[in-house]
């Protein structure tokens, strides 16, 4: 016959809750960031005239997201409009004029 013991029940009050609250602020910080950082990711792959279908880049080779990244990052934007509007830079250097 199994007789429960006192520390059995204790089990719950050994996980400590700090990283467990830590987890889920970060889990909720990266859903609410998810969609505006897929948004600006969108927006620079049109200012270097690509479609904003390379996004799912990352999702198929997941391996090379930080490549992809670093490109995004490093990559000069297209001299002039491209297919999808004008270059912002060049609107802006207009305008202070």
């Amino acid at each position: 016959m199994n007789i429960l013991n006192v520390n059995d029940l204790n089990v719950l009050s050994q996980i400590e809750v700090i990283p467990i609250l830590l987890i889920l602020v970060a889990s909720l910080i990266l859903i609410i960031l998810f969609l505006p950082l897929n948004f600006l990711m969108i927006r620079r792959l049109h200012d270097l005239n690509f479609s904003g279908w390379w996004i799912i880049f990352p999702i198929v080779f997941p391996f090379g997201y930080f490549i992809f990244i670093l490109y995004l990052i490093l990559a000069k934007g297209t001299n002039g409009p491209n297919k999808y509007g004008e270059n912002p830079l060049e609107l802006t250097k207009s305008s202070n004029v």
